[in-house]
Formats: structure tokens, C-alpha cells, sequence
């Protein structure tokens, strides 16, 4: 049976829209579902006709091929997209069996990647990636996202990876959309020069906290709260950057150009961990410490920031599978889910880094069938076979949705190639 949550209001912070608004139960399903195929929708699920620059876009679709996998491509100012070419990002996704894909992202903060020390550590950025909202607009302004959908060929047996499966030239669906220039208001963890941060090593560094396009003049009351999976008006503002994670907010006032940099977090407080920021509008009856209607958040579906730590090479095994919850935190992880109505969502503790570890900017998940240890050993006699859920998606710390098929089964996720 399907729930609805009402009265409830979504904030995010890079989106098409900087205030929340009434948004239904996400078991609803996706918005405006007149119509087949891709589409577009911002942070809160909302449909787009325009992306803002900074802003991260979401792609969902209907009335697809039920249970088939499709490749969404994204590319900007092509006319088409027949090959990964000239795609700016992609991602291989599951329909349902009615044909649908829930929103999910496509393209994080519309090539912002900041000053991360991951990023710095590369010679050369991937094209149409940009260190600050500036260049991006300067970058994007007047082109023409067009994302298609492409059908991945099948395998009946699973023993051809997803990745060296045929894809059709021609796309099944496709939408274009416009970039125009940011007018709504922004929130991120930075360096105290505003370059914008999305994860860095615990206790190395003092961590600031930025804005852009408020209003001048205004006070804001900046919190580093625990990561959510989505935040609603009424929800506590549990700031933990003071000692011992103690509550520290920092309140600051808009400079005359609608910017502010603050240091929000003392480098000898901080603690490993997933965290999201809030900018609480101080007006005149906001509650202390509840989100209101009109603050800003960052992200929304996505992590804010990250504090990691390096570990030690090994220990594989980690909490992937779980299930939304309709209440804080949102999220849970489990290990056991109904043989019907009961989807399996995928999410990787991003705050596991071993050491000496490259990264990767795509990971895959999969459903595969229950294996015991010599099962997952190739020097065992182990191998790979999927069951046939199959998801790639970029950076392994968000969550996405795994569509479950079978009654016993592991979840796993590999980075780079794509393949276990």
C-alpha cells in the first residue's frame, strides 16, 4: 500500500529553486506523469524548463520498456548523442515493471567541482569541469543540455559485464533544456577564499561555509548538521562543530554583493562523518533551531559534505543495501526486504577511503545472486554473475535506487571499470 506524507515542505540547497515547497511522499511517484520518457526535475522533484547554472540536474522516466536496462547520456549542445563521445556524463539504469525510472541525478552541480584535494591532485580536469560557480556560468551561458535514453542489450545468461553490452545508436527518448544564469540562492562548505569543498580530511583544515544570491543584508544562522537523506520544514537544527560536538552555529550577515564566507568549523572539533549545511533565515517569527520554509540547504538527495579518513587497504565488507523512511533520518540500512512493493535502495559510506586509493569517478552496483566467500574469490573458483540489477552511477557515496528480483541476494559495488 502506498503512503502519502503531507504538509511536509523539501529544501535544498544548488537547485532551480532556493526556497522549499509542498512536495508529496516520494512512494507517490515522480510529478507530471502525463506523458513518456525522460524528463527533467529539480531537487525536490519538481519538472524544469531550465537548468541554473551550479545547479545539479535529475533525470527520471516513464512509460519506458518494462525491466530493461537503458543508458542516459548527457552531452551539451549536440544535436545528438549516438555514442559516449561527446556525453558530458551517463549512467546505465534498470526501468521497473512499468517502465519507470526514479529521478536521479545525471550531472552534480553542473561541473562545479571546487578546490577538493582530489581534484588538485589531477593534472588535467575532465572536460566541462569548473572550480567555481563563475566559471561555470561563464562557461555554460546561452548552451543547451540534451540528455537521451538509450536501450543496453540484454544478457540472458549475465556473464557479459554490463559495460561490454551493445547500446543502440539511436535514443528511445531524449529532452533538450536550457542553462540560464543562477539567481537562487547557494549554500556550500568552502576554503576561506569561497572555493567551493565537498569532502576533505578530518582535522587537516578549519572548514568555512559560503553563499551566494541572499539577500543584502540579511542574518543567517550557520549550522553543520548530520547528513539527511531529505529535510523538511520542522525538522531540529543539531549543529555539531562545537567541542565534543557540542552546538556552534555561526551567524553571519549578507554583504552588500548577497555573498558571506564564515569559518564554521574549527579543525581540532571536527569528527569523521556525512554532513549537510544549514542556512537559517533569522526573519521575524522563525523558530531556533526548526527548518523553516525559506532556508537553504545543501544538498538535498546529496551529501553536503564529507569528512573522511584514510584506512587501511582491505575490509571489504560494508552496510550497501536499505530503504527509505518517511521520518528522520530517512534512510535506513537492512538486510532483509519484502518479495514485492518493497524497493532496495544501494548507499556506500563515502568516509571509507583506504589508503592510496585513486578514486573513480563512476561506480557500479549490482544484485547478484547469494554467494559465500569462495563464491566472490576468482582464486577460489569464484566469479561474476549478476542477476540482473544492474546501476552505474557517479561517485559511490550517493544513494541510488536497486530494483530487487530475487529472494536471497548480495549487494555490491565496484568502482572504475564497472566490473566485480
Amino acid at each position: 500500500m502506498r503512503r502519502s506524507v503531507i504538509c511536509l515542505v523539501l529544501l535544498f540547497g544548488f537547485s532551480a529553486h532556493g526556497f522549499g515547497r509542498q512536495k508529496p511522499h516520494e512512494d507517490d511517484g515522480p510529478p507530471n506523469r502525463q506523458g513518456k520518457g525522460v524528463y527533467p526535475v529539480d531537487a525536490g522533484g519538481r519538472p524544469i524548463r531550465a537548468l541554473e547554472s551550479g545547479s545539479t540536474l535529475f533525470v527520471g522516466a516513464r512509460g519506458l520498456r518494462p525491466m530493461t536496462t537503458y543508458e542516459f547520456r548527457l552531452g551539451i549542445d549536440h544535436e545528438s548523442l549516438p555514442s559516449l563521445e561527446g556525453a558530458v556524463s551517463f549512467a546505465r539504469v534498470t526501468t521497473d515493471r512499468r517502465g519507470e525510472v526514479p529521478p536521479s541525478v545525471l550531472w552534480y552541480e553542473s561541473g562545479v567541482a571546487g578546490c577538493s584535494d582530489q581534484m588538485n591532485d589531477r593534472r588535467n580536469a575532465p572536460p566541462n569541469t569548473y572550480q567555481t560557480l563563475e566559471q561555470a556560468e561563464q562557461a555554460l551561458r546561452g548552451k543547451t543540455l540534451i540528455v537521451s535514453a538509450h536501450v543496453v542489450e540484454s544478457s540472458e545468461n549475465g556473464r557479459v559485464p554490463p559495460m561490454k553490452r551493445r547500446v543502440e545508436r539511436r535514443p528511445e527518448s531524449s529532452f533538450r533544456l536550457p542553462i540560464r544564469r543562477r539567481v537562487s540562492p547557494v549554500v556550500y562548505a568552502s576554503d576561506k577564499d569561497g572555493c567551493m569543498l565537498n569532502s576533505q580530511l578530518t582535522q587537516s583544515a578549519d572548514l568555512y561555509v559560503s553563499g551566494r544570491h541572499f539577500q543584502a543584508g540579511e542574518t543567517l544562522q550557520i549550522s553543520v548538521v548530520p547528513n539527511q537523506r531529505l529535510w523538511f520544514v520542522g525538522d531540529a537544527i543539531q549543529d555539531v562543530t562545537g567541542v565534543g560536538s557540542a552546538a556552534s552555529s555561526e551567524r553571519v550577515t549578507v554583504g552588500a554583493n548577497g555573498r558571506f564566507t564564515v569559518k564554521a568549523w574549527d579543525a581540532v572539533n571536527q569528527r569523521r562523518g556525512a554532513f549537510d549545511i544549514v542556512a537559517h533565515r533569522m526573519a521575524a517569527g522563525a523558530v531556533a533551531n526548526r527548518v523553516a520554509r525559506r532556508d537553504i540547504i545543501s544538498y538535498a538527495a546529496e551529501t553536503g559534505f564529507i569528512f573522511y579518513l584514510r584506512y587501511p587497504i582491505g575490509a571489504p565488507l560494508m552496510d550497501i543495501a536499505g530503504r527509505p523512511l518517511s521520518h528522520f533520518p530517512y534512510f535506513e540500512f537492512a538486510d532483509s526486504f519484502a518479495d514485492s512493493g518493497d524497493s532496495v535502495w544501494g548507499a556506500v559510506d563515502p568516509t571509507y577511503v583506504p589508503l592510496n586509493h585513486p578514486g573513480g569517478t563512476y561506480a557500479a552496483y549490482y544484485v547478484v545472486a547469494h554467494r559465500d566467500v569462495a563464491g566472490w574469490d576468482p582464486m577460489m573458483g569464484g566469479g561474476y554473475k549478476s542477476s540482473g540489477r544492474f546501476r552505474r552511477h557517479r561517485d559511490s557515496s550517493r544513494k541510488v535506487l536497486v530494483r530487487q528480483r530475487h529472494r536471497r541476494h548480495h549487494l555490491a559495488i565496484s568502482t572504475d571499470s564497472g566490473q566485480l
